[in-house]
């Protein structure tokens, strides 16, 4: 079975080394940014599976990418932040989000949520 990509867009690295180790365990390729501009370019050149975006990064925030990103979008985004709001998680998904999860967070709910965002991919 191919191996699916994931873009990890998150400015802590702790946080990207944690996502990396527990998707590492799956069998999931991950590739970095560490704003919505590095992000921007990398979709220039490449299309992930799915994308796991963070909220608040320097540079450009996840909210002006997902504003940027072209449309229509051709994989889930799972947004993944510490903004628990619900003003926040209603733009994340007017702006194009298939999902939201809420840091702190067990492996367990992040693996459930992107498996089942790649299943209806």
């Amino acid at each position: 079975m191919e191996k699916k990509k994931i873009l990890l867009v998150e400015d802590s690295h702790i946080i990207q080394l944690l996502i990396q180790e527990i998707l590492d365990n799956c069998n999931y390729i991950v590739d970095f940014a560490s704003n919505g501009k590095q992000a921007l370019d990398y979709l220039d050149k490449n299309k992930p599976d799915i994308l796991i975006l963070d909220l608040m990064m320097p540079i450009m925030d996840g909210f002006k990418m997902l504003e940027n990103i072209e449309k229509p979008i051709p994989f889930p985004i799972l947004i993944v932040t510490a903004r628990s709001d619900f003003e926040s998680i209603g733009k994340a998904i007017e702006l194009g989000a298939s999902d939201y999860l809420i840091k702190p967070f067990n492996s367990s709910n992040l693996l459930n949520k992107i498996n089942r965002l790649l299943a209806k991919a």
